[in-house]
């Protein structure tokens, strides 16, 4: 049997190449997977919710971290709930009791000890934000979250956190922050552009 299984993957974003680590806690591709920047201290962590149980067996189930329940399309129209705790695998499980909706858990932890309920919370806050902004998925929260005192200290390492989530997100083709196309986007997108010189033709289109 296979432990465990790495894949890299560099890709090219924010004007510098950068490497996202994908770990498989139990070497299946369809299981429990595990995505970070090899610089960052951001780790996000797919849970299949048949496989609950598995990701409260990790250590990485008793820390503090910002989640997201998901369930639907995952690129568009789907149902999304976002959230925090100071132990995100307890959490889960209340939610596995009470929430029908969902079928994947996106969990958002650290690998610093120096993220607080503090930072999650103001994460949570801002996260709803910008997912009512890209009107991508029909969010289930009740509220708007909370937004906490925060210094500006803390408050610069949680928005450098954000960044990193959503590059990750857009890496793993989940798109909780990417605004939903509009119509004349789209008819741009599909418009055929051509050109003739030199007794040559050629067409396309934007992608």
């Amino acid at each position: 049997s296979v432990d465990a299984e790495f894949n890299c993957v560099t890709l090219v974003a924010m004007s510098r190449p950068l490497t996202i680590q994908l770990f498989l806690p139990d070497g299946n591709p369809k299981g429990l997977r595990i995505s970070e920047l090899t610089t960052s201290v951001v780790r996000i962590i797919e849970v299949p919710r048949t496989l609950l149980a598995s990701f409260q067996q990790l250590p990485e189930s008793r820390l503090v971290g910002v989640y997201f329940l998901f369930g639907g399309d995952k690129s568009a129209n789907g149902h999304l709930y976002i959230g925090q705790s100071s132990n995100v695998g307890a959490r889960l499980a209340t939610h596995n009791s009470k929430k029908d909706f969902w079928t994947t858990a996106w969990v958002v932890v650290f690998s610093s000890p120096h993220f607080t309920p503090t930072h999650t919370l103001y994460m949570e806050y801002e996260c709803i934000r910008l997912a009512l902004l890209a009107e991508r998925f029909t969010l289930d929260n009740g509220n708007r979250g909370q937004y906490p005192p925060i210094s500006r200290g803390l408050q610069a390492d949680a928005d450098n956190a954000i960044d990193t989530i959503k590059l990750l997100f857009d890496a793993l083709q989940f798109p909780v922050f990417e605004p939903r196309p509009s119509l004349l986007g789209l008819l741009a997108k599909n418009s055929m552009y051509y050109c003739s010189a030199m007794k040559m033709q050629a067409s396309g289109h934007f992608c």
